[in-house]
């Protein structure tokens, strides 16, 4: 019976072992490499966004593979043709499971940002990777540059944008003033004029502006408020999208650059955004030097607006060699962060010191017009060397009035002191008083009878009444207020505590003085272990690592010229700019100097000087 079977099972013997390598084979992998440029019609002052894309999908009954699937990986040739502004990378990964079958599929993306060189007709050339000794190759593209757009001249505030514009979309640049005075605010607005509405937030690099000093006057994020208007015979949405004060630092003409964003748009409420870049012409600013005619001697070019001033000094319990506090204030309408600070007398009486940095507040006032008033405090204290009757004189502050276009003097009025001599006996004597108990009057004898006088003894009388003992306890308080007051304390806590994980610049903030902090431990265990290279290296990165944080942006593997750039746009000083770069090219040069027997103590000074360097930096 088996014989007559026996091809039959033959067969089936045979299948079994045809089908197990197929189950045991290798997992079967699918490459691909494809490049995509939006859009592929651009103009010269316009940029490409290139995006590579090398993918792998996986089929397998089992295991997990990794994402480093290729070799080697070869971008287009760019450097002909097209500046790469900008690039990044990203990798996805999906993975799924359909009848004990593991699919898996891998995307690692390079994105470049291309700024074109010159109009014309041209071809990026394939991208490859490498796998396996195997080379796989992408799709050309054809990249047709026309002539750049003519950008819209900047206009007055108030003024109707440039009107060559009308048919198109653009972004006009408005300024409050084109001639100012050294030291004048000027406001520059930019507002986009589009067909449909934006779909995201507008992404622009700060325009090149030598010789300025500048700030912002809106929030990196905010909401857009957008409005109908026309522009000759064609209807538009108004975007405000920036708006930024210029105080010129020199004479002369000055020119805030052009600028250059990106936004997205999109006609309906389902339908894919489109890239817009378009280009706001450079505007130049006449600026004049301030009048040499009655201009005071002690004046400086920075002290330029509108100032009031007023001092804070104590006039009661004056005693000689003891300091009291002398605050400054000068508040109005200017640049306050770079106002000098008015002279101070010469005191035979008494000595002045200066006690700690001075404090800003400041405030943008958006009536009529737009205006940045503030208040800066200079803090000093002043010791009396002297007992007697004394005078502290008026102080001046000298500005240049814009209003009036002169020199005007605010003054503070003189204050009467009257300085009473050193207690009796000196500071030592006064501790042993206190610290033995004895109490002294004023005239330093003791008070004998003070030691025999003790307090009246008072004895509490407790009720009888069972319900009298509960409702004077502490207990029915607790019981009667203590729910409400819980909840309270929980609510708040709860409201504090989402608040504080909402807040990510001050989660960022607390991150970056962590860091610091276990930044400047390493240098002191570099410091005493004489490890001169690493010692320079972690100081150079805290100071990177400060200006990252006050720029609000990475400063690493920026330019000289770049890092100044952020570092004015935040506000610092030209002078706290200076000192940053010197104090990099230093640390840098002294990582390589060969060892020598006060290369020890040249670590230590560097440590005290950085110190002062990021005090001045974490206040910009």
């Amino acid at each position: 019976m088996i014989l007559k079977h026996i091809s039959l099972i033959t067969a089936i013997i045979a299948s079994l072992f045809l089908q197990l390598p197929s189950t045991q084979a290798a997992p079967r992998a699918n490459y691909e490499i494809k490049q995509e440029a939006v859009p592929q019609t651009a103009r010269l002052d316009e940029q490409i966004t290139l995006k590579i894309v090398l993918s792998a999908s996986v089929s397998s009954r089992g295991g997990s593979y990794s994402t480093n699937y290729y070799d080697k990986f070869n971008p287009p040739s760019l450097s002909t043709n097209f500046k790469i502004v900008d690039s990044s990378q990203s990798t996805r990964r999906h993975l799924g499971i359909n009848n004990n079958n593991y699919f898996q599929s891998f995307s690692h993306v390079f994105t470049y940002m291309l700024q074109p060189k010159k109009q014309g007709n041209f071809v990026i050339s394939p991208a490859s990777m490498k796998i396996k000794n195997r080379v796989y190759r992408s799709n050309h593209i054809k990249i047709t540059i026309n002539p750049p757009r003519k950008s819209p001249q900047a206009v007055l505030q108030g003024k109707e944008p440039d009107l060559s514009q009308e048919g198109d979309q653009f972004v006009q640049a408005f300024v409050s003033k084109k001639e100012v005075y050294l030291g004048e605010p000027i406001i520059v607005s930019w507002s986009a004029y589009t067909f449909s509405r934006h779909t995201d937030f507008a992404s622009s690099d700060l325009p090149e502006a030598p010789g300025f000093f500048s700030k912002s006057l809106y929030k990196k994020r905010r909401s857009y408020q957008m409005e109908r208007v026309r522009v000759g015979n064609t209807l538009y949405l108004r975007t405000l999208l920036y708006q930024r004060v210029y105080w010129p630092q020199k004479s002369g003409e000055l020119t805030i650059g052009k600028r250059v964003v990106n936004l997205q748009t999109r006609n309906f409420l389902l339908s894919s955004s489109k890239p817009l870049i378009r280009t706001s012409a450079p505007i130049k600013i006449k600026v004049k030097k301030l009048p040499s005619k009655n201009r005071p001697p002690s004046f400086k070019n920075d002290n330029v607006g509108n100032f009031d001033m007023t001092i804070d000094l104590a006039d009661s319990s004056i005693k000689a060699n003891e300091a009291i506090d002398l605050e400054i204030f000068i508040s109005g309408e200017g640049l306050l962060t770079a106002i000098s600070s008015p002279k101070l007398p010469q005191l035979p009486w008494a000595r002045i010191e200066k006690n700690g940095n001075p404090s800003y507040e400041e405030k943008i006032e958006r009536n009529n017009k737009i205006k940045i008033t503030g208040k800066v405090t200079l803090k000093y204290i002043l010791i009396p060397q002297k007992s007697g009757s004394f005078t502290f004189p008026a102080l001046e502050f000298h500005y240049f009035d814009l209003e009036t276009a002169s020199y005007q003097t605010a003054k503070t009025k003189p204050r009467k002191l009257t300085v009473a001599p050193s207690p009796a006996g000196n500071k030592n004597n006064n501790n042993y008083h206190k610290q033995s108990g004895v109490i002294a009057t004023d005239g330093g004898e003791e008070n004998t009878l003070a030691p025999k006088l003790k307090p009246v003894r008072v004895k509490t009388v407790k009720s009888s009444s069972l319900k009298a003992r509960f409702f004077s306890a502490t207990v029915f308080k607790f019981v009667l207020f203590g729910p409400p007051v819980i909840w309270i304390l929980l609510s708040i806590f709860l409201l504090a505590r989402k608040k504080y994980n909402e807040d990510k610049t001050g989660i960022a903030r607390r991150k970056f003085r962590s860091t610091q902090k276990n930044d400047l431990k390493r240098l002191k265990i570099y410091l005493k272990q004489n490890r001169k290279s690493d010692f320079y290296s972690v100081l150079s990165k805290v100071i990177i690592d400060a200006v990252s944080q006050a720029t609000q942006c990475s400063a690493h593997g920026l330019t000289n010229q770049e890092l100044k750039v952020r570092l004015l746009e935040s506000g610092a000083s030209e002078n706290l700019i200076k000192q940053i770069m010197e104090t990099l090219d230093t640390f840098d040069f002294a990582r390589y100097t060969p060892d020598n027997l006060e290369h020890n103590l040249e670590m230590e000074n560097s440590l005290k000087e950085a110190r002062k360097l990021l005090s001045r930096i974490n206040k910009i």
